[in-house]
């Protein structure tokens, strides 16, 4: 009927997964970027951070951290495992609030694991908040 509003499709809906992927890879990677000329003190120490992950492309750590490659290697793989724990059943069931539904003990041990991760993953050096430098 005329007065019904048109019903149009959700974004994302209809399209190749792939190309969703990408879309989603490339914003995160993008926003990234945006994030090293915001936290960085100047335009040229920005422009020094980005140097140093394209030349020394997983040598360079921030100051504090004294691990070596061999020893990152698990921290990664931790990493990506929860990552795709909570990711990847929010992507499949299109839901974001998923990990609400697990059980009590999964729930909790899920939590448990990712506070230990970034635990183990924490510098040395005690960074100020980002917001006191306005």
């Amino acid at each position: 009927s005329p007065l019904t509003p048109a019903l149009s499709p959700k974004r994302g809906e209809g399209e190749r997964p792939v190309l969703r992927l990408f879309k989603i890879f490339f914003t995160f990677h993008l926003v990234c970027l945006a994030w090293i000329f915001f936290r960085a003190d100047t335009l040229g120490g920005a422009f020094e951070f980005l140097t140093g992950i394209v030349m020394r492309f997983g040598t360079a750590l921030p100051s504090g951290v004294s691990y070596g490659k061999e020893e990152l290697i698990p921290a990664w793989t931790a990493a990506l495992v929860l990552i795709f724990l909570i990711d990847l059943p929010q992507f499949l069931k299109r839901d974001h609030c998923t990990a609400l539904s697990w059980r009590l003990p999964a729930r909790a041990g899920f939590y448990a694991l990712l506070f230990v991760w970034i635990i183990m993953m924490r510098g040395i050096e005690n960074v100020p908040f980002i917001y006191f430098q306005f």
